[in-house]
């Protein structure tokens, strides 16, 4: 029976995650596994957890299989699985327990975002909280903090469910205390804009969804021109800077005569700059570059992905790796960038975030110090019309409110759209469609509280809960 309920609170919690999208769906989950945990020996609590987290994981990542097959999604399944099983140990809940739980929770998805290989951490609760009540409360302590409130709202129904009335309603009502608070704070801080730049981002299109898209990558790039030139023609104003996404000039454009040619005669035709991925080639291996070309004097700043994505862009253990899949020996290994670099244009200054990247706290929040708008450049054509861009585009909005950064996440394939500082979208395309979008954005500065804290915010939620509950305890024991 509480093998049924892990599957039933797994299946309830994958909803939570796009395309469903119910933010609610997350806490509902924890509320049902929390009552399958209580009264279970620790062997049938492991069991629990890994299938709660068994069946989560392989509804949400289905997309890895797309194009690769089933078994390093069922790897990739079974290996994030593992990090709930911690959480085994501090059940049955009860007392200080209670507010262990969320902490915990706050430290099992560090892990998972750090381990291993730079970890993956797509799956976390945050990134279903785009819509929910409090998510203002990233820009207080990072994603970090909508996970700790999300288990924290999950404790309270769990409460409810046991008519403890009163701590169930004392949990929510603190929670709308501290939503309302940073909601007044961060709305009268004086967090106005520096200036404004009207962007043109492009979505040209891959001639097929799949692995070896890049295999056409002229007409990947003739797709973006083409439909560059169909948007010029039909907005009414001319944009300050034109967006590409990842890939889109999957030819070295240094190298490459035709493409450079083509690349400049857009750009010095429009006057305006231009923003692409592309790939660079050197004789050791390959980058994936973000590059702002420029009217007149060509290529300017180039910024190289830090944070490549594993297995995509560089395999780990590939005499192993190659067992799981023959196709591991189809990717060349790329080389990392070692320093940020944003593009600036007129009063902004761009910060180019490269599709996997999307999902490092760290990097974020270095991006954030150095840009007043972030430009987030990714290909989905490897994943097809799988839910993969939408729940990148889920994680986007999270990082909007996050950092306090208007955000334009334009797609070779996938889904782009303007994300402003509230997490909300505008100018959406549809999934797998040639499209533009164009707007005029505000730009940024300042540095919320979850920038300046840093990881010390997800630290704090993850080892000041318990201590500040003995602290209050014993003192209640000694003036009550």
């Amino acid at each position: 029976m509480v093998v049924i309920l892990a599957l039933i609170s797994g299946l309830i919690f994958s909803c939570a995650f796009s395309p469903i999208a119910f933010w609610f769906c997350a806490p509902i989950a924890i509320s049902i596994l929390i009552f399958s945990l209580q009264k279970l020996p620790l062997a049938r609590r492991l069991l629990v957890l890994y299938s709660f987290g068994c069946i989560s994981n392989a509804l949400v990542l289905h997309w890895t299989s797309t194009y690769v097959g089933a078994l390093p999604w069922i790897i990739l399944t079974g290996l994030e699985s593992l990090f709930l099983l911690p959480i085994a140990v501090i059940f049955p809940l009860q007392k200080w327990r209670y507010l262990a739980l969320p902490s915990l929770w706050v430290f099992m998805e560090f892990l998972m975002s750090h381990l291993p290989f730079g970890g993956f951490g797509w799956t976390r609760i945050a990134f279903t909280q785009a819509d929910s009540p409090y998510r203002v409360l990233a820009s207080l302590a990072g994603a970090p903090a909508l996970t700790f409130l999300s288990v924290t709202a999950g404790i309270a129904l769990y409460k409810l469910s046991k008519m403890e009335v009163m701590k169930s309603v004392g949990i929510f009502l603190a929670i709308s205390v501290l939503v309302s608070i940073t909601s007044t704070t961060t709305g009268s801080s004086g967090e106005e804009s520096i200036g404004r730049i009207s962007i043109l981002g492009v979505q040209g299109g891959v001639p097929a969804l799949g692995l070896d898209f890049n295999a056409r990558a002229e007409e990947v790039f003739h797709n973006h021109l083409a439909q560059t030139y169909l948007a010029l023609a039909s907005i009414d104003a001319k944009p300050d800077l034109i967006v590409w996404p990842e890939n889109a000039v999957d030819v070295d454009p240094f190298k490459n005569l035709k493409v450079r040619s083509e690349i400049n005669t857009l750009v010095t035709r429009g006057k305006i700059p231009l923003a692409f991925g592309a790939i660079r080639e050197f004789h050791d291996g390959y980058q994936n570059v973000s590059v702002l070309w420029r009217p007149d004097t060509g290529p300017d700043s180039i910024y190289t992905k830090i944070h490549l994505t594993p297995f995509g862009e560089y395999i780990p253990l590939r005499n192993i790796a190659r067992i799981v899949s023959p196709l591991v020996d189809d990717v060349v290994d790329f080389l990392p960038g070692k320093a940020l670099t944003v593009h600036k244009v007129k009063s902004a200054s761009v910060g180019p975030i490269i599709c996997y990247e999307l999902i490092d706290d760290s990097l974020l929040r270095r991006v954030a110090a150095k840009s007043n708008i972030f430009v987030i450049q990714t290909n989905n054509a490897t994943f097809g019309t799988s839910a993969q861009s939408d729940q990148q585009l889920a994680i986007s909005r999270i990082r909007a409110i996050e950092h306090h950064r208007n955000i334009l996440s334009i797609s070779t394939s996938g889904i782009s759209a303007f994300i402003d500082t509230d997490g909300n979208l505008s100018q959406k395309t549809s999934l797998n469609t040639a499209d533009y979008i164009s707007s005029r954005v505000e730009l940024f500065d300042n540095l919320t509280i979850a920038d300046r804290l840093g990881s010390w915010g997800e630290w704090m939620l993850i080892l000041l809960p318990c201590p500040i509950w003995f602290i209050v305890s014993r003192m209640k024991r000694v003036f009550v």
